[in-house]
């Protein structure tokens, strides 16, 4: 077990970057795809054309569910790009890192991730629908699973009186990252029967 926190390195920022350059990447892939529709036929994006007409107020549902629409694939790789930090060398043991509240969160959220994409990848390659894939994003964005992922482990580490956030960039970036997934999951929901 180590005693000095590690430090965030230029081999961390390069990482970082990437992460977020993909996320962008995905984010314009889906913001030109031709605004999917959620299951009541609004675009999710359609604020970003029609906020001058319309009265912004009651365009508020509309704009929070498009930027967490949208901001989905940055969050997804940068994401796992800390959950892949958190084993980059030196680091703690294993042991010493299920104790840091960020890290554990980041790899549940990470497994709840994959877990959904794969289920969707397996149903595209099944029925043949790949153009239905950008679509589903709305879906996760719905049904997502990473804010009860999260808060199982993190109830989970509570009780068994493992919970030992550490002051190191990598568990309050975790951290924060967790609680964006929690409250995202929350309001996506309840954002929609707004339209």
């Amino acid at each position: 077990m180590r005693t000095t926190p590690r430090r965030f390195s230029l081999s961390d920022a390069m990482v970082m970057i990437a992460a977020t350059a993909i996320g962008f990447a995905g984010s314009i892939y889906l913001w030109n795809i031709g605004y999917p529709t959620t299951e009541f036929g609004y675009p999710v994006t359609m604020f970003f054309r029609t906020w001058a007409i319309h009265d912004w107020h009651e365009e508020i549902p509309k704009i929070v569910f498009g930027c967490i629409y949208l901001s989905l694939p940055g969050q997804f790789t940068c994401n796992l790009a800390l959950s892949l930090l958190a084993l980059k060398r030196p680091h703690y043991s294993i042991r010493w890192l299920t104790r840091q509240p960020g890290v554990v969160g980041c790899w549940a959220a990470s497994i709840a991730i994959l877990w959904r994409l794969s289920r969707e990848l397996v149903s595209a390659r099944t029925t043949g629908n790949w153009y239905l894939l950008p679509d589903h994003m709305t879906g996760f964005t719905l049904d997502n699973p990473t804010g009860p992922a999260i808060l199982s482990v993190w109830l989970i580490s509570l009780l068994n009186d493992r919970w030992r956030p550490e002051p190191t960039w990598l568990d309050r970036s975790g951290r924060i990252m967790s609680v964006i997934w929690i409250v995202e999951t929350a309001i996506a929901p309840h954002l929609l029967p707004l339209w």
